[in-house]
């Protein structure tokens, strides 16, 4: 049973390695980008503001992508589950 667990989790783990590397690599380069446009076009000040903004842009994204990740989580279990009661959502969604 071990042997089974430690095979899927090796699997998940690699399957979603590539994705998450390369949506990492996308956005280090968008910021990249962002920076040596500003840079030349609005000089200091311009690099300035971009480094302040940069932080509430990634909590923005973080929060976007924590919402969007648990929607489909309980998407995906409505869809296995559907109208399970009077109100149209699933029981077990309820009772993890």
């Amino acid at each position: 049973m071990e042997r089974n667990n430690d095979f899927f989790i090796r699997s998940t783990f690699r399957t979603y390695l590539i994705p998450t590397i390369l949506a990492l690599l996308g956005t280090t380069i968008t910021v990249l980008i962002d920076s040596i446009i500003i840079g030349n076009f609005l000089g200091e000040k311009g690099l300035a503001a971009l480094n302040l903004v940069k932080p509430v842009y990634f909590t923005f994204m973080t929060l976007g992508s924590l919402i969007s990740v648990g929607a489909a989580a309980n998407a995906s279990v409505y869809y296995q589950y559907p109208n399970d009661d009077e109100n149209g959502f699933p029981e077990r969604h309820w009772h993890y």
